[in-house]
């Protein structure tokens, strides 16, 4: 039985919702959110026409669901209004005058005769100004708090926009509120451009083999989505309800532990007598064939190489340190086909285990001496010699096991890297979203391009090969920016509902109302002029 564990990190973290307030995807935000059409206003706003105005209470807010592990990112927009309530207090003031003493003599005296309140205007008090904050809280499946931050605006908020962000990771299943607030009545506040960003943990999968590669699913932890490269690292192909494993040169059934078509390299010396459709010489356990032709025949090639320069080498270093010259060619050349031939028959037999790999060894070392005495060097070979060579061709078979191991490992290694770069490659096309400059600006901060247009919502972009900036006309808003970024054919709508016609390649990718995120797609920020 066979063991392999898979780990993925998802490529890129899925926005699951924004909130702009804009009349045009009311609709969906309305649905998302709480609080957002009571709180949304025109004027004031970060991006667009319209913002949630929020004063002494809770502003918009959202409830999510996390699974153990999931990051969260929040961010928005805050800004406090220039004018607000003031701090009014009254100071009472006595009215002061004369009255009669009384007595014989008629004189007056000075006597507090009424009073007046007069108002005094404090301004602000520093404590309410400003005052709204930004605030995450997490339960558990109980509903117990196990955590709870918020970001507050500071005095900075008065003057421009300021953006407020909390990174958040559940360490349990976890309910979490997300919630705009501004407690004081004496200031007004604004928050634009809410954006949630969940990116899901790390994905382990856990696969269990028989010999032949078949999957014991009842003992293997599956992951979501299901990583198919599997059984000696090759892609396991689900479509139409098949299982079969791409070996490169043809198809591989690890039920029958047959491939669906002939061995390229049948005439193979050492499987003339098996079956075309065999794998790995019927014999799973010791050998593996990763791109369906023949398992052992490059090892083979290697181990001669290897095993020739091993042996020629050590006779030249022999006599080297003996005389300090080499006097005996012939012997170097023997000593090298003999190596040669133990190495090419430890590699062609890698596939066995280590104990019959240097049995193996042995007898090749032993054939490869009596031909290097007798045939190369005619010399006679003793009893002690065939002793020594099978030694020595233990160590080389032992050598040899592990040289068609790395052979077999590396080529599965670039086989499996020149597979995915290639389909990715293939899979993509270059697409530009034209914009204006600030706008560009919130696309590069949140990494994502908000929905627009009508039905069906998305983001409208002009697909490669591109024209001029200034000569792209396809209803989309030239202002003097694009961002240019990675696309698959899959995700474009061409031409877009409503197309009247220009210049350019339009399209459209639809996003159900969501924001598109571009992180991850080799985005390019781009700004230019029109003349």
């Amino acid at each position: 039985m066979a063991l392999q564990v898979a780990f993925q990190q998802r490529s890129q973290a899925q926005t699951n919702a924004s909130l702009t307030f804009e009349p045009l995807l009311a609709a969906s935000e309305e649905a998302s959110f709480d609080n957002v059409d009571q709180s949304r206003v025109a004027g004031e706003a970060h991006s667009g026409q319209y913002s949630a105005r929020v004063t002494q209470g809770i502003g918009p807010s959202k409830q999510i669901q996390l699974e153990a592990g999931e990051k969260l990112q929040v961010n928005v927009f805050g800004h406090v209004e220039a004018e607000g309530k003031h701090k009014i207090s009254f100071l009472p003031l006595p009215v002061l005058g004369d009255v009669p003493a009384g007595g014989e003599n008629g004189k007056r005296k000075l006597a507090i005769k009424g009073g007046v309140l007069v108002p005094l205007n404090w301004g602000h008090k520093k404590s309410d100004q400003p005052a709204a904050y930004l605030e995450i809280v997490a339960s558990d499946t109980s509903g117990k708090v196990v955590h709870s931050e918020r970001k507050s605006l500071s005095h900075a908020a008065t003057e421009s926009w300021e953006e407020l962000s909390i990174d958040y990771q559940a360490s349990s299943k976890e309910t979490v509120v997300i919630q705009l607030v501004n407690p004081s009545d004496l200031v007004t506040t604004h928050f634009d451009d809410l954006t949630i960003s969940q990116e899901p943990p790390l994905i382990v999968q856990e696969n269990h083999y028989d010999p032949w590669g078949w999957n014991l699913a009842g003992i293997e932890v599956q992951g979501s989505p299901d990583h198919k490269w599997q059984y000696i690292n090759r892609e396991k192909q689900t479509e139409f309800g098949i299982n079969y494993l791409d070996l490169q040169a043809r198809m591989y059934d690890p039920v029958l532990g047959r491939f669906f078509a002939i061995d390229p390299l049948p005439d193979t010396e050492g499987q003339e007598s098996m079956s075309t459709y065999q794998y790995g010489w019927n014999n799973p356990v010791n050998k593996s064939d990763p791109d369906g032709k023949c398992p052992t025949c490059p090892a083979a090639a290697v181990g001669a190489v290897l095993g020739a320069l091993i042996g020629g080498g050590i006779e030249a270093g022999i006599q080297l340190y003996q005389h300090g010259e080499i006097k005996d060619w012939k012997a170097v050349g023997g000593a090298a086909l003999q190596g040669g031939i133990t190495g090419g028959v430890a590699g062609l037999t890698g596939g066995l285990s280590l104990g019959a790999q240097v049995a193996v060894g042995a007898g090749a070392n032993i054939a490869g001496g009596i031909a290097n005495k007798q045939g190369v060097q005619g010399k006679p070979l003793t009893a002690k010699q065939v002793v020594v060579d099978g030694a020595v061709g233990g160590v080389a078979g032992a050598a040899g096991y592990g040289v068609n191991k790395l052979v077999q490992a590396r080529a599965a290694a670039k086989a499996s890297t020149a597979n995915t770069t290639e389909k990715a490659a293939s899979d993509l096309v270059r697409v530009r979203h034209h914009t204006g400059a600030d706008q560009l600006k919130g696309i590069k901060n949140s990494g994502t391009i908000t929905a627009a247009r009508g039905k069906p919502y998305g983001v409208d972009v002009e697909v490669a090969p591109f024209v001029k900036p200034a000569q792209a006309n396809m209803g989309q808003a030239n202002k003097g920016a694009y961002v240019e970024f990675d696309a698959s054919p899959s995700q474009l709508l061409t031409p877009p509902p409503g197309y009247m016609g220009g210049t350019g390649n339009a399209a459209r990718i639809v996003t159900e109302g969501k924001p598109l995120p571009i992180q991850n797609a080799n985005p390019q920020f781009v700004k230019w002029k029109w003349f």
